[in-house]
C-alpha cells in the first residue's frame, strides 16, 4: 500500500510489486483484445481499461503495438497526500537507468478547467489517457524565464514536462497542460516542430513496413 510518506523510489517499487501479477493476465488480455491489436497502426496504442487493484490503488491497461510486434503497457493510478497520481515506467537503459513518467495533480487540474472535462478523481485521469496515451511521443526544449521545459503535443494542446536527472535514472514530471486557445506563439511554433517530427517518423515506419513486405 502507498503512503503519504513515501518517496517516488518506494513508491516505484510498491508498484513493481503488481508488475507479475498483471502480467499472467496477458494472455488473457490477448484473447479479448485481439481485434483491437490487429487493428492498430506502427507505433500507435489504445486505452482499454482502468481496474482498481489495491486500496487507493489503479492500473490503467494500454495496448501498443511497435513495429515487431504489440504489447500491454500499465499505467498506474495512486492516492498520495489526498491528491491522485499517475505513473509509467519508460525503457530500461544500462546507461540511463530506469525512465519513470510521473503526472502530477496540477497536470490533471488544469486538464479537467481547460479542456472542459466534467469528470473528477481516478475517472478524469483515465479521460486524459483515453486522450493522450499515444506512444508516439517527441519532446522539444522550451525555454521560460530562464528555466528549460519540455513540450510534448496532446489533443487540441501541449503538456509542460520538467526533467529531473537522478543516480537510477530519469524522471519526468508532467507539470502541467495548455489548450490550444491559451498557447502563446512560440509554445505554437514548437507545437508544429514536434507535428513535423511525428510525420517525419510515420513515413519512416510506412517505408519500413513496405521494405518489410518485400523482403
Amino acid at each position: 500500500m502507498i503512503t503519504d510518506t513515501m518517496n517516488f523510489d518506494e513508491v516505484l517499487k510498491e508498484l513493481s510489486k503488481y508488475d507479475n501479477i498483471l502480467n499472467r493476465r496477458c494472455i488473457g488480455w490477448e484473447k479479448k483484445y485481439n481485434k483491437i491489436l490487429r487493428k492498430l497502426k506502427i507505433n500507435n496504442n489504445k486505452v482499454v481499461a482502468c481496474q482498481k487493484i489495491d486500496t487507493n490503488t489503479y492500473f490503467i491497461l494500454n495496448l501498443c503495438k511497435d513495429k515487431i510486434s504489440y504489447g500491454f503497457d500499465l499505467i498506474y493510478i495512486y492516492l498520495r497526500k489526498n491528491k491522485w497520481y499517475a505513473l509509467s515506467t519508460g525503457e530500461v537503459n544500462s546507461l540511463y537507468g530506469v525512465k519513470l513518467d510521473v503526472y502530477e495533480p496540477h497536470l490533471f487540474e488544469r486538464y479537467k478547467q481547460r479542456f472542459g472535462v466534467d469528470k473528477t478523481g481516478v475517472e478524469l485521469i483515465y479521460d486524459y489517457f483515453q486522450n493522450n496515451a499515444n506512444i508516439y511521443k517527441r519532446h522539444r526544449t522550451y525555454t521560460y524565464n530562464d528555466k528549460e521545459y519540455k513540450i510534448t503535443n496532446i489533443k487540441d494542446g501541449i503538456a509542460i514536462i520538467e526533467k529531473e536527472i537522478t543516480p537510477k535514472g530519469a524522471i519526468w514530471f508532467y507539470k502541467t497542460c495548455l489548450s490550444d486557445n491559451l498557447l502563446k506563439e512560440s509554445q505554437l511554433s514548437f507545437k508544429e516542430l514536434i507535428d513535423e517530427d511525428i510525420n517525419i517518423m510515420k513515413e519512416l515506419d510506412s517505408i519500413w513496413m513496405t521494405q518489410k513486405i518485400r523482403q
